[in-house]
C-alpha cells in the first residue's frame, strides 16, 4: 500500500510544523528575555542610546551633501527625508529614555539632579532677594 497523503493532510501537517517552530521561536525569544539583572538591561538600553546618538550625528552630517547629476527637486527630497531620518532617530532615543525610566519604577535618572539644582536655583533666588531688600533698607544720606 502506498503511504500517500492527500493535500489536505499534508497542508494541515506543515502549518502544524509552522506552528511548532513559531512556538519554539518565541520560547527562546521569552527565554533570552527572563532572567536577566535590571542593571544589565538598563545598561544595554544605554548602550543603545549611544548607538542612535553615533547614528544620529551620521545621517545628520549627511543633510547637506551635494549630489551631482540629481535634480534640486530630488536633493531637496532628499534632505527632507535625511532630516526625519535624524527626527526618528531622536525619538527613539527619547523612548529608549522613558523604557530606562519605567524599569526604574518611573523615577527619573535626572530627579536627583533637578531637585538638587531647583534647590540651588531656590537658594540663589531668596540669595538675590535678601542682598536687594538689604540694599533698599539702607538709608539715603
Amino acid at each position: 500500500m502506498d503511504c500517500r497523503r492527500c493535500d489536505k493532510c499534508l497542508k494541515q501537517e506543515r502549518l502544524h510544523l509552522c506552528r511548532l517552530n513559531d512556538s519554539m521561536r518565541l520560547q527562546e525569544r521569552n527565554n533570552s528575555m527572563t532572567g536577566k539583572k535590571k542593571q544589565d538591561v538598563i545598561d544595554e538600553f544605554h548602550l543603545l542610546r549611544t548607538k542612535i546618538e553615533a547614528l544620529k550625528s551620521d545621517v545628520h552630517r549627511k543633510v547637506h551633501i551635494t549630489v551631482t547629476g540629481v535634480s534640486p527637486l530630488w536633493l531637496g527630497e532628499l534632505r527632507a527625508n535625511l532630516l526625519l531620518s535624524v527626527r526618528y532617530l531622536e525619538d527613539a532615543k527619547i523612548r529608549l529614555g522613558m523604557a530606562i525610566k519605567a524599569l526604574n519604577g518611573g523615577a527619573s535618572h535626572y530627579t536627583k539632579i533637578d531637585e538638587e539644582g531647583a534647590q540651588r536655583a531656590c537658594n540663589r533666588k531668596t540669595a538675590e532677594i535678601a542682598v536687594a531688600a538689604r540694599g533698599a533698607q539702607r538709608p539715603t544720606s
